[in-house]
């Protein structure tokens, strides 16, 4: 489940949707972002927990990963068991268990108690024998359990050896940690000379990640990606970065999906054929701008049968791109279903993608509730939601809230405030919020009105008419 996925999920169960509340008990357990009663949140978590358990039995994977995360829930880190199952599906290539067991092993840095004790005993007796999963768990559980005595030989030239002998992925993951700078810091405390000697060889850890990477596992396809973002030890490539944050994305580890919303590396004006090749290696950001360019132009006010057919080819279009986990994929739905007077589809997919922090999203639902809706109780909401629009730089958000103070729409009156949200709208461009300005400053600023409507004309000509 994407994190829109997951987030249109919570909104449809927040609507009465009871199987949108147990996939999402099932699927990510350990968050009740739909605020369900304590009874409705059990019943979901017994039956989940009893199908996973069951799916484990009979030997699934994936089931495995999730009995895992539905007992962590309970037990938190001090929970040997997940941990087990984490480590097991990693190494037989569930990229969703790697993740999981990548932020256990994180939660685990200062752990002080003493359930780790007999696991890693377990760990070190199954290396002995063989057992590539208990090395590598051996070797990272080395500096976190408190009974284990930190070595050198187990911690990094174990890992050394199962990642260049023997090809496992999670000890090249490892390895790109340690010899990374937040790794070298945290490995300092183990063996003071660490850092100075990793210091130069920054291109290992890079290394280590990208060979991960190919033997499947995308937390080393994310390190990859870090590597290449912010240049270390290699040329910065955003193009590059984002490839491996693409692989590391589709293979379950979320901060990959993360950091393509963040800012991705297409522009409008790049190649449509290089948009569609990483569309297909499943880039949900190529896949917006290269469907952007396929159907263009479209309009949110259809006026022939051919721009109806093409809105709602894009719109086809829009939903799956959003549902990979592109929320300004979401945002856009969410414009263009509220254009075709769809407010049901509008407001739920506006709903995810503002949750996920897409300004435009924000904006949307905001007008819907105001605009559309318009109650005393859908315009307070309005207000709360431009709000957010306006500080997720949605700009026109800005503006519809100058609006609903000037009018007393949903908020008191106050004029001192729509002053603030107008000019705030207008110095980012928004013709608008600079007519709304002058129209405002009128009566008692007549001069500093003729500035901001000439601002307004210069943005969109259609207020240079206006008397």
């Amino acid at each position: 489940m994407s994190a829109t996925e997951r987030q249109l999920a919570v909104f449809d169960c927040q609507s009465g949707d009871d199987a949108a509340c147990a996939a999402l008990v099932a699927s990510h357990p350990h968050y009740n972002d739909a605020g369900m009663v304590s009874e409705t949140y059990e019943r979901h978590y017994a039956a989940a927990l009893a199908e996973a358990s069951a799916g484990c039995d009979a030997g699934g994977r994936e089931a495995c990963t999730d009995y895992a995360s539905l007992v962590h829930v309970r037990e938190g880190t001090d929970a040997p068991e997940v941990y087990a199952l984490w480590a097991a599906g990693c190494d037989a290539g569930d990229g969703f268990a790697c993740a999981l067991l990548s932020d256990l092993n994180f939660s685990l840095i200062g752990f002080s108690g003493t359930s780790y004790e007999a696991f890693y005993a377990e760990q070190v007796e199954g290396c002995a024998t063989g057992d590539v999963t208990a090395c590598i768990s051996q070797s990272r559980l080395n500096v976190l359990v408190p009974q284990a005595v930190p070595d050198r030989t187990i911690w990094f030239d174990q890992l050394r050896r199962l990642c260049d002998d023997e090809g496992v992925a999670r000890a090249c993951v490892l390895l790109s940690y340690i010899q990374s700078y937040d790794g070298a810091e945290e490995y300092a405390v183990f063996d003071p000379g660490f850092p100075d000697e990793v210091e130069n060889k920054q291109r290992y850890a890079l290394w280590d990640a990208e060979k991960a990477c190919e033997l499947g596992n995308p937390v080393g396809c994310y390190n990859a990606g870090l590597a290449y973002d912010e240049g270390q030890a290699v040329m910065e490539s955003w193009k590059r970065a984002q490839q491996y944050y693409v692989r590391a994305c589709h293979g379950g580890f979320r901060r990959g999906c993360d950091e393509i919303n963040h800012e991705t590396y297409w522009r409008p004006t790049d190649s449509l054929q290089a948009m569609k090749k990483a569309c297909a290696e499943g880039d949900f950001s190529a896949c917006h701008f290269s469907a952007v360019k396929s159907f263009a132009p479209v309009t949110v006010n259809p006026s022939t049968d051919a721009d109806i057919a093409r809105m709602t080819a894009f719109r086809t279009e829009l939903k799956g791109i959003c549902q990979m986990g592109w929320v300004r994929g979401c945002a856009d739905l969410a414009t263009l279903a509220r254009a075709g007077k769809d407010l049901a589809e509008a407001a739920r997919y506006a709903w995810a993608s503002c949750a996920l922090s897409e300004g435009m999203g924000c904006l949307v639902l905001g007008n819907i509730l105001k605009l559309d809706r318009g109650t005393p109780e859908t315009e307070r909401q309005a207000v709360w939601y431009h709000q957010r629009g306006c500080e997720l730089r949605a700009w026109i958000a800005c503006n519809n809230l100058g609006d609903s103070y000037e009018h007393g729409r949903g908020v008191a009156a106050d004029t001192g405030q729509a002053a603030r949200y107008y000019v705030i709208a207008c110095n980012n461009e928004v013709a608008l919020g600079c007519r709304n300005m002058a129209q405002l400053q009128e009566a008692r600023a007549p001069e500093e009105a003729a500035i901001y409507r000439e601002r307004a004309c210069a943005l969109n000509a259609r207020y240079c008419r206006e008397e």
